[in-house]
C-alpha cells in the first residue's frame, strides 16, 4: 500500500510492531506461521536499520501534525538490540546447528518512492552466530564490553563448528573486534587489569592477521586494517608500563610501517584511515625523542625528521578532508612540538633556527585555535542547556575533558616555547590560561554538566 508521507524509519518502527504482535501471538498460541511471520519483519527490521542511508540524519513521526524529530545513532542502536534479542529469543538451539533456505516474502523498502511492498525470493534468514556477532557489535558501541566479549567468542565457536575451520575470514573478522573490545577496555580499567587485557588484545589481532592473510592476501587493505589496529594497542600501554613500552613500540612502528606500505600499494594515501598510520608513526618517533633525547644528536636529528614528515602528511590530509577538526589539531600540535624539539637540537650544528621555530608555533597556535573553537562551542551549548544538540562533530566528539586536557598541554608547550625565547610575560599569561581552563571544566564536571 502507498505510505506517502511517512519517512523510513517511520516504517521500520511498524514492521517492529507486526514482528512484535507475531511473536506474541505464536508465544501464546505456540503457532509456528506467526513466529515465521514475527522472524521475517524483525529480520527486514534489521536490514533497514544497518542499512548506510538509515544511519545519517533520521526522523520520526511523533504527532498528528506530522511534527519530525531527529532520532540519534543512539536510538537506531536500541531498535537495533531490540530486534536482535526478539530473534534470539526465537531462535531455538536446533535450529542453529543447520543453515535453512526457504521461500520467503520479504517486506521491502524501494529505493525510488517509500512505499511498502513485499516481493517473493529464496532468501537466508540470520542464523544465532550471526546475531550474536551484531549483539557483540553493538554491546561494544555501548561499552558493555563484558558481554560484547561473550557474544564474540560464542559467535566465533559456533561459526568454527558449522564450518568446519578456524582459517575462514569470518573468523578473522569476529577476532578483529573481539581485539577491538579489548582494545577499548585496556583504555579505562584500572592498572592490574590492563596487562591482561592488552595480552588478549594482542592475541585476538595477531590471530585476526594470520586469517586474514590467508584468506584475502599479504598486502590487502583489510591486513593494513588490522594492523594499524594491532599497532594502536601495542602503542596504548607506553605511558603506563616503561618496563614493556620500548618493545611495543618497535612492534608498533613495524605494523604502522607495513600499513602504510601496503596502502600506497593501493593508491588510498588521502584516506583518513592512512593519516591515522602516519600521524601514530610520527608520535612515535617524537615519543622516541622526548624518552632517549641526547644519546646521539645526528641520530636523534634524524628521527626527528621523521616525525616532522609523517605529521605534516596526517596534517596534510586531515586538513584537506576534515577541515578545521579536533584530529587536525591533534597532528598540528605534535608537529610544532617536533619541530620545537628540532630547533633545540639544531642550536648546536646550525645557525639560523628562526625559521623552524616560526613553523612550530604557527602550528601549535592552529591545534589551539580549533581545540579553543570546539570548547566555546560547547561552552554555550551548557550555558544554554542545550543538552540534544550538542556540537555538529559528537559523533567524533566522545569525551570533552579530553579535549580540555589537549587543550592544556597545548597551552603548556606554547609557555614552554615562550620560555626557552625568554618571553617570561607571555609564558606566564598562556600558563594562567591553562590553569583558568582547567578551574572552568573542572567546576563544570562537578556540576554535572
Amino acid at each position: 500500500p502507498s505510505v506517502t508521507g511517512f519517512n523510513e524509519i517511520s516504517l521500520v518502527v511498524c514492521v517492529i510492531r507486526v514482528g512484535d504482535a507475531h511473536r506474541r501471538i505464536a508465544l501464546m498460541n505456540k503457532e509456528k506461521n506467526n513466529l515465521e511471520e514475527a522472524k521475517l519483519a524483525f529480520e527486514t527490521s534489521i536490514r533497514c536499520l544497518e542499512s548506510t542511508n538509515i544511519e545519517t540524519r533520521l526522523s520520526l513521526k511523533v504527532d498528528d501534525e506530522s511534527h519530525l524529530e531527529s532520532i540519534h545513532q543512539d536510538q537506531v542502536d536500541g531498535m537495533l538490540l531490540s530486534c536482535y534479542e526478539n530473534m534470539m529469543d526465537m531462535i531455538s538451539p536446533s535450529e542453529a546447528e543447520c543453515k535453512v533456505s526457504t521461500n520467503r516474502k520479504w517486506w521491502n523498502f524501494s529505493k525510488d518512492n517509500q512505499d511498502l511492498c513485499v516481493d517473493d525470493g529464496i532468501q537466508d534468514g540470520l542464523t544465532r552466530e550471526d546475531l550474536l556477532f551484531r549483539l557483540g557489535n553493538i554491546s561494544a558501541k555501548r561499552k558493555k564490553f563484558d558481554s560484547a566479549i561473550r557474544c564474540f567468542i560464542q559467535a566465533r565457536q559456533l561459526t568454527e563448528d558449522k564450518l568446519g575451520t578456524a582459517d575462514h575470514p569470518i573468523i578473522g573478522n569476529i577476532l578483529f573486534n573481539l581485539g577491538n573490545v579489548y582494545r577499548q577496555m585496556n583504555k579505562v580499567h584500572t592498572a592490574e587489569n590492563e596487562i591482561n587485557t592488552k595480552n588478549l588484545g594482542i592475541d585476538a589481532f595477531v590471530e585476526s592477521l594470520r586469517i586474514t592473510k590467508l584468506s584475502s592476501g599479504p598486502d590487502s587493505l583489510v591486513a593494513a586494517e588490522v594492523m594499524e589496529s594491532l599497532a594502536s594497542l601495542l602503542m596504548e600501554d607506553d605511558t603506563k608500563l616503561s618496563e614493556v613500552s620500548r618493545t611495543d613500540n618497535d612492534g608498533a612502528i613495524k605494523f604502522l610501517r607495513d600499513a602504510v606500505a601496503i596502502r600506497d600499494k593501493h593508491r588510498s594515501e588521502m584516506s583518513l584511515q592512512y593519516s591515522l598510520s602516519v600521524h601514530h608513526l610520527g608520535v612515535l618517533r617524537l615519543r622516541h625523542i622526548l624518552e632517549e633525547c641526547n644519546v646521539n644528536i645526528f641520530r636523534d636529528m634524524s628521527i626527528l625528521d621523521e616525525a616532522v614528515f609523517y605529521l605534516s602528511q596526517a596534517l596534510h590530509i586531515r586538513r584537506i578532508i576534515l577541515g578545521d577538526h579536533l584530529d587536525a589539531a591533534e597532528s598540528a600540535n605534535f608537529l610544532g612540538v617536533a619541530l620545537w624539539k628540532k630547533r633545540t637540537l639544531s642550536d648546536e650544528i646550525e645557525n639560523n633556527n628562526e625559521e623552524i621555530m616560526h613553523d612550530a608555533m604557527k602550528h601549535l597556535d592552529d591545534a589551539l585555535f580549533i581545540r579553543m573553537s570546539v570548547l566555546e562551542r560547547e561552552s554555550r551549548c551548557i550555558s544554554n542547556d542545550s543538552n540534544s544538540q550538542h556540537l555538529e562533530t559528537s559523533a567524533d566528539i566522545i569525551d570533552i575533558g579530553s579535549i580540555v586536557v589537549k587543550t592544556v598541554q597545548n597551552l603548556y608547550d606554547i609557555a614552554c616555547i615562550r620560555e626557552t625565547q625568554r618571553d617570561f610575560e607571555t609564558q606566564h599569561k598562556f600558563l594562567d590560561d591553562a590553569l583558568q581552563l582547567m578551574e572552568k571544566w573542572t567546576k563544570n564536571q562537578n556540576q554535572g554538566n
